[in-house]
């Protein structure tokens, strides 16, 4: 996926669009609504590992702590990123406001 963004929006925001590019994703750089620039992974041919749900995955996103909402993707999702000490890139409100998780944006 490429994301868009304008050159005053990546200036203000760069830390933000280049957490982006380690997960991968590309950024198309506009100036004028005209396309100038693209950032991009230096290895684009590395692949992205994926983590299966599997019974502790699910044991974690039941037992959060403090209280979570109940939606269980994102329960998943948490516990993914409590598990193997990553971080989540959201804009989600309820991710970013949840005080046991490291997010990014």
């Amino acid at each position: 996926m490429i994301i868009i963004s304008f050159v005053a929006e990546l200036k203000n925001q760069l830390s933000k669009f280049l957490a982006l590019v380690i997960q991968w994703e590309e950024i198309e750089v506009r100036k004028h609504n005209i396309p100038i620039a693209r950032v991009v992974p230096i290895n684009p041919k590395r692949k992205n590992r994926t983590v299966p749900i599997d019974l502790e995955i699910m044991e974690e996103a039941y037992s959060l702590p403090d209280h979570f909402h109940q939606d269980p993707v994102d329960r998943i999702i948490v516990a993914k990123e409590r598990i193997f000490s990553c971080s989540i890139v959201t804009a989600d409100n309820k991710l970013l406001e949840y005080p046991h998780v490291q997010t990014l944006w």
